[in-house]
């Protein structure tokens, strides 16, 4: 990492150089049982990291240092087709994550110059890694006559130790580990193929899916609770798809709702609620005697204005070409 002054001249750079080595070792299993009607998936990984924070060139407010972190992350997966003719299928799921803090987090150094003064942030060398467990129950309708697919899964995660940002005082912050976090909620999916439906044999699809959180919040250290940043309670997909083997197109509108984070150019870092967004994509093509195929896409139709982070606007309406040979 280097860091320069608005003179040109050097300065202490805003993490320090680092190198992060992983190693991984997974087992994973795949049974059919009872004629094939439960199908289990068990599974489990260990994993082996090592964060070493080195001498950085103009960079002294830190002492050079290596940490080590292990984790062994199970899970298991279980199916189950309800009738004998698999429409109706049971599926659930549980596992474990893990996820160790980055250099920055543990030895950085920053200062921003935001509107009537000079934020800082500042590392934690004594950080914890992350770890996690998430639970879901689901109940799937799959009937290929009619066309029509539905699921509806519900969620939840908890996380303990979680790496937030906090605040030290007006002008300054740090990470530390969180007590806890939760997030709850639902995930559905809903397609229906009209094309299946009336035996036109082709493919006329509406389809829908999206997440609805009912919660999502963090303990601080100090022993406040407040809604994990940057996560929206409602995300939404929904379009319509058509392929009759030679002529095939999509639309697709991408919803996305109100987040909540800090405003990065205020002093003190007050939280603020970000906008939300509908976005629509296009696309269209037409495959050419078997193996050739041109496709035309439209991203943003509507040249929307949105963003994930304030002052860093996502692409406007972009056109795409596009050619392929198949051999």
């Amino acid at each position: 990492s280097k860091g320069y002054k608005g003179d040109g001249t050097r300065k202490a750079p805003y993490k320090p150089d680092s190198k992060r080595e992983n190693v991984g070792l997974f087992a994973d299993a795949f049974l059919r049982l009872l004629g094939e009607r439960l199908i289990l998936n068990p599974g489990i990984r260990y994993d082996w990291f090592e964060l070493t924070t080195k001498t950085t060139p103009y960079k002294t407010n830190f002492h050079p240092g290596s940490e080590t972190f292990s984790n062994t992350s199970p899970r298991a997966g279980l199916k189950y087709f309800i009738t004998n003719d698999r429409v109706f299928q049971f599926h659930t799921t549980t596992g474990t994550a893990f996820v160790p803090p980055n250099a920055y987090q543990m030895a950085g150094y920053s200062e921003r110059k935001v509107s009537g003064g000079t934020m800082i942030t500042t590392g934690n060398s004594n950080l914890d890694p992350e770890k996690s467990l998430t639970w879901d129950v689901g109940l799937s309708f799959k009937k290929r006559d009619w066309g029509v697919f539905a699921d509806v899964t519900y969620f939840h995660t908890n996380v303990d130790d979680k790496i937030s940002r906090v605040k030290v005082s007006d002008t300054e912050t740090t990470y530390d580990n969180s007590d806890e976090a939760e997030m709850h909620g639902l995930e559905f999916e809903l397609s229906v193929d009209a094309g299946q439906i009336m035996d036109w044999g082709r493919t006329s699809e509406f389809f829908i899916n999206g997440t609805r959180l009912f919660s999502s919040v963090e303990k601080l250290p100090a022993g406040d609770e407040r809604d994990i940043h940057n996560v929206s309670h409602w995300k939404i997909n929904t379009g319509v798809r058509y392929d009759d083997g030679m002529f095939f197109g999509k639309f697709l509108v991408r919803y996305m709702g109100k987040r909540k984070d800090y405003d990065w150019y205020a002093v003190g870092y007050p939280v603020i609620t970000y906008d939300d967004f509908t976005v629509c994509d296009l696309e269209a093509g037409v495959k050419i005697l078997k193996h050739h195929q041109v496709k035309l896409s439209v991203e943003n139709i509507f040249d929307r204005y949105y963003y994930e982070k304030p002052e860093f606007p996502l692409p406007g309406r972009a056109v795409f070409a596009e050619y392929s040979f198949n051999f």
